[in-house]
C-alpha cells in the first residue's frame, strides 16, 4: 500500500480494521497514518487520539500526535 495509487485502497482496507475491530489501538494508528499520506491531518488527529484512548502508553502513536500538535 505504499504506491500512491494504492493509498485509496489502504484507507479502505484500514478503515473496514477499524469498523471490525474498533478497540484495536494499532488499526486506528494505522489508519492514521494512512489519513496522513492522503493529507487528512483532521481525520488523522481523531484516529491518533482514538489509539491512545484505548491504549495510553501506545509510544508511536503518541510521538506522532506531538509531531502533528506542534506544526499548528
Amino acid at each position: 500500500y505504499e504506491l500512491k495509487s494504492d493509498l485509496p485502497k489502504a484507507l479502505e482496507h484500514f478503515e473496514a480494521a477499524v469498523n471490525h475491530s474498533p478497540r484495536k489501538a494499532v488499526y486506528h494508528f494505522n489508519l492514521a497514518m494512512i489519513q496522513l499520506k492522503l493529507q487528512q491531518k483532521e481525520k488523522a488527529l481523531k484516529s491518533l487520539q482514538q489509539a491512545l484512548t484505548l491504549e495510553p502508553n501506545f509510544k508511536q502513536a503518541s510521538e506522532v500526535l506531538k509531531q502533528l500538535t506542534r506544526k499548528n
